[in-house]
């Protein structure tokens, strides 16, 4: 499998319930790769599966006292499937497979390692039918955000303002929401760059005008992707998660650099996977 190009890394970029042939969450995993005529591969793994990959490794590898750990499973009935649960395991997934590929070039390349994080037949129809579900739940997504991005050269930094956002969506039955925006910079698997701006409160069309900085090198910023989530915080119970933005910022760091505004659409979301 290394013949596929050497892994650069692997991130659990979101989660989603699956009713068929049971009900089971599914973590999909992009997986980078340097050398390769297709550099990135979208997985579907679940959490038991990530437990079967431990135990080959330790099965495999019984002298290697620095293998990363997963949390144990639990079966208490009925949190096995809720968002806690669920943002919880990702999390864990994530430091796992930091942990994991930076091991010696003996672990971090073994064969059980690149099989597992191999493309399957069942990855291909998986990502086929998340399409497809995406583009249904597109009809019932609307909204935009105004960003200005520009990335400093001379002082390696990154400064985005989040101005506006209009035409959102309000939850069945609402007039207006108390819309907040939440930024990252993936890969984050500790949540390290985590920002948000302030609640607006009763509107479809905020204005927020805050201004957040990241620190980071040139090389940083083009492995990074900013994923921006517009947020409804009307309801007591749940806060709700109305779209996301996601820019790749490898493929437009010269925009970066000279300044880049513009509005941009939001697109659906099944599971947040950013709490």
């Amino acid at each position: 499998m290394v013949t596929d190009g050497k892994i650069q890394m692997a991130v659990v970029v979101a989660y989603y319930k699956k009713f068929y042939p049971e009900r089971y969450i599914s973590y999909q995993i992009q997986v980078t790769r340097r050398d390769s005529a297709k550099q990135v591969d979208i997985i579907f793994r679940r959490y038991s599966e990530f437990h079967e990959l431990q135990t080959k490794l330790v099965e495999c590898f019984p002298n290697e006292t620095k293998l990363p750990h997963l949390p144990k499973k639990t079966y208490l009935p009925g949190t096995s499937y809720t968002r806690e649960t669920s943002e919880k395991r990702r999390d864990a997934l994530n430091v796992y497979l930091q942990s994991l590929l930076t091991m010696s070039p003996i672990v971090s390349e073994s064969d059980i390692v690149y099989t597992f994080l191999h493309c399957l037949m069942r990855d291909e129809q998986d990502l086929r039918t998340m399409k497809e579900e995406e583009q249904t739940a597109a009809d019932t997504v609307s909204g935009k955000v105004k960003l200005d991005l520009h990335y400093r050269e001379d002082q390696q930094r990154l400064s985005i303002m989040v101005q506006h956002a209009r035409e959102l969506v309000p939850r069945e039955g609402a007039e207006s929401i108390d819309p907040y925006v939440k930024l990252y910079l993936l890969p984050d698997p500790t949540k390290a760059t985590k920002l948000k701006t302030k609640i607006a409160r009763k509107t479809l069309n905020p204005t927020y005008n805050e201004t957040f900085q990241y620190s980071l090198s040139q090389t940083d910023l083009r492995s990074r992707c900013l994923q921006l989530t517009v947020w409804d915080a009307s309801s007591l119970l749940s806060k709700e998660c109305i779209g996301c933005v996601l820019i790749e910022f490898k493929e437009k760091y010269r925009d970066l650099t000279k300044g880049w505004t513009s509005w941009f659409d939001l697109q659906p979301t099944s599971l947040v996977n950013r709490s």
